[in-house]
């Protein structure tokens, strides 16, 4: 299947568990809809797990899972609570952000680099991003263009998703920087 399909499809299924969540498990506290994502996710997953024959761990492997768990779980606990207590228009969009900074924390841990065009697509995800939090207005001001930074003062489900976005940036480099000891396809059900 081609990438995009699969991108597609993912973002997809994504939106539809946010908005299923924010509609169905409404009384539902941040901490139970992280154990029902993660922990539905987490059976589903464990027969597949338990099939791998995997390779020895170094002690670099766990030192980063231990970096991960905790970030992972605090940015669910934040993005569920983001999504259940605000308006997903405006609180989604910011994981955009997410992207321009993996450049930043991909260059620091992994010394990688993206390519200007790879650097143009982000920054356009963002830029669309940015719009969809403008201000209905007749006319562009300077008003209008920081419309979106007001909403991260004025809205604290846009701050929860900032900091989200911050956090997925950091173990997303870091669950990179533990593949090199485990393949892909088992780090993914890992």
């Amino acid at each position: 299947m081609h990438w995009l399909t699969l991108s597609l499809i993912c973002a997809f299924c994504l939106a539809s568990s946010d908005a299923a969540a924010k509609r169905w498990l409404q009384s539902a506290g941040a901490r139970e809809l992280v154990v029902v994502r993660l922990g539905l996710s987490g059976l589903l997953l464990t027969p597949w797990v338990l099939t791998f024959d995997l390779p020895p761990l170094p002690p670099p492997f766990w030192a980063w899972i231990a970096l991960l768990v905790p970030l992972e779980i605090a940015a669910m606990l934040m993005y569920m609570r983001a999504i259940r207590d605000y308006p997903l228009a405006l609180t989604v969009p910011y994981l955009a952000f997410t992207p321009v900074l993996v450049v930043l924390t991909g260059w620091l841990v992994l010394d990688e680099t993206v390519s200007g065009p790879g650097l143009l697509g982000i920054l356009m995800v963002v830029a669309g991003s940015w719009l969809l939090n403008f201000e209905h207005s007749e006319h562009l001001s300077p008003g209008t263009l920081i419309a979106p930074l007001k909403a991260i003062v004025v809205n604290p489900g846009s701050r929860l998703m900032l900091v989200t976005a911050v956090i997925y940036a950091i173990t997303s480099v870091a669950g990179k920087a533990a593949m090199q000891w485990m393949p892909a396809e088992q780090f993914g059900g890992f």
